[in-house]
């Protein structure tokens, strides 16, 4: 997983209940972290393929499109999507984050 300017992010470089925005391939991907765990969601919104962003006041996910909002396990928490986010396999590797 890497950033926008292409560089690896690092485990690291993810603070506890932070979340990160990066790409995996051609997939934009959200990843949490709890504890030593991290979760990970496509940051493309269910309901028409906007990008949410984490609003962390909230903790919530926020698609600016037409206001959908996700909880911090990717459901919806308001419509009008009504499916979850999708979860991303990652795994670590020397650090690094990777597809799983």
């Amino acid at each position: 997983m890497v950033d926008a300017e292409g560089r690896p992010i690092r485990m690291d470089e993810v603070a506890e209940g932070e979340v990160r925005m990066g790409y995996l391939g051609e997939d934009v991907v959200l990843i949490m972290r709890e504890g030593t765990a991290f979760r990970a969601w496509s940051a493309v919104c269910t309901h028409m393929a906007c990008t949410v962003r984490w609003l962390a006041g909230e903790r919530q996910f926020a698609c600016h499109c037409h206001g959908a909002r996700f909880n911090e396990k990717g459901d919806v928490a308001r419509g009008p999507a009504t499916a979850p986010l999708q979860r991303m396999g990652v795994r670590v590797r020397d650090g690094k984050f990777y597809g799983a």
